[in-house]
């Protein structure tokens, strides 16, 4: 299974959060890099679509995951990234 290593940028901590600002996510196996933004190649829009057609695809990894973007993910958009 592929990893992405990820980080995200909000407005608020997970009590208040309501956008992401921006995204950016890199296919360690394939040396991909794409990221989401309002002024990007990737519209920040798209970032819910990119997240649950990929979700069970990859090994997610990332700086506090487990308690703020995996939280953010789903109170934003219902989507659960999975845990291994």
């Amino acid at each position: 299974m592929e990893e992405i290593v990820f980080d995200i940028e909000t407005d608020g901590l997970i009590e208040e959060v309501s956008t992401v600002w921006c995204a950016t996510f890199h296919n360690v196996d394939k040396d991909i890099t794409i990221s989401f933004a309002p002024d990007a190649k990737y519209p920040i829009e798209q970032l819910p679509s990119f997240l649950e057609s990929r979700k069970d695809n990859f090994i997610w990894v990332c700086h506090n995951m487990m308690k703020f973007d995996r939280e953010v993910f789903k109170k934003l958009y219902d989507i659960t990234l999975p845990i291994f």
